[in-house]
């Protein structure tokens, strides 16, 4: 009897220790410098972004902020209202494990949302996004810097050749990141190689570009703009880029079939194996953690079927060697200046 006392003191003292940082979610989120500096920025934003929606709808719920169960509770319904309202399945991860970043006493608590996302995790069906082989690549990145969008038509080329992230990868790569390397016993060898500092699946991971002519553009484009070395190569967000991405697509014709910037990494890992790469080089290449993730985005026969989808008039270019590309590209873009 004595040591059951004992344990129902002792949850009952969890349960009102926890009643307190539970109150910090009715208000603006505190300054948590040191915390916040533990995940990258944009999973920061992604995280305030999702748990303010949260907090928004939960503050008005009867019984709100009156215990953890309460809470688990509560998250699980709206967990399977975003379900239900056809959310993505990221949406509902940023939102759980942004509450948890905010607020660490709830990571060992919300064991019924837990549940709901194994279930949401079954119920999910994966939709792979379409593959924009090179062809379709070179067109795109040409419309773009037709409209004057030359640094995004040079970053859809760049995000292609490196299988890059948008997001995470492509945005957060920095001028001290990008290296050019000259093989000492064949000086027209060039390597260009980008350090990524935090993938999915680890830190200062390395890629070279596979187009050599592809990395001598954008190191022309970093020393044009003089941009220092803690500098982001581009400089524009993940949500003008994709936002332009779809202008582009929809000036070309290309709405059926629903193109999104991952869909250059689709394309890039669908076009080498085609070319007969080995798939293990290509899980190298994309930074996967296994030859099932890879097989995945390889979709070989979906990118002859693309074709059937596209509009019959496509611009055709005269020549889709990589150089040949970027020099119309520069001539697209200073048209689209003078006009």
């Amino acid at each position: 009897m004595r040591r059951r006392g004992y344990c129902d003191q002792m949850s009952s003292a969890n349960r009102s220790y926890m009643r307190v940082p539970l109150s910090v979610l009715a208000s603006n989120f505190p300054s948590r410098f040191l915390l916040n500096a533990t995940i990258q920025p944009r999973t920061l934003q992604l995280y305030t972004t999702a748990t303010a929606s949260y907090i928004r709808w939960y503050q008005i719920q009867p019984g709100a902020f009156s215990s953890v169960n309460h809470v688990d509770k509560s998250l699980c319904d709206y967990i399977t209202l975003l379900f239900l309202s056809d959310v993505s399945m990221s949406y509902a991860h940023q939102t759980v494990f942004g509450l948890i970043h905010f607020v660490p006493e709830l990571g060992g608590e919300l064991h019924r949302t837990r549940r709901a996302l194994k279930g949401w995790k079954k119920k999910h069906k994966t939709r792979s996004h379409p593959p924009l082989s090179w062809e379709l690549v070179c067109m795109l990145a040409v419309q773009m810097s037709a409209v004057g969008w030359y640094e995004e038509a040079l970053a859809t080329l760049v995000s292609y050749d490196g299988y890059f992230r948008t997001g995470s990868e492509l945005l957060q790569l920095k001028v001290r990141d990008f290296h050019h390397i000259v093989v000492r016993h064949d000086m027209s060898n060039n390597n260009y190689i980008c350090r990524l500092r935090h993938t999915k699946t680890g830190r200062n991971k390395l890629v070279t570009l596979t187009m050599p002519s592809i990395g001598a553009a954008l190191l022309s484009f970093i020393r044009v703009r003089d941009l220092s070395p803690s500098d982001r190569v581009f400089n524009f967000s993940a949500t003008r880029y994709r936002h332009r991405f779809r202008l582009s697509c929809e000036m070309l014709g290309w709405q059926a079939v629903r193109f999104v910037p991952h869909s250059l990494r689709h394309g890039h890992a669908s076009d080498d194996f085609i070319e007969g790469v080995p798939i293990e080089t290509i899980m190298v290449r994309g930074r996967w953690k296994s030859i099932e993730s890879t097989r995945h985005y390889i979709q070989s026969g979906r990118v002859h079927l693309i074709r059937g989808q596209l509009p019959t008039d496509l611009p055709i270019l005269p020549d889709y060697t990589p150089r040949r590309v970027l020099e119309l590209l520069q001539h697209t873009y200073l048209h689209s200046l003078s006009q």
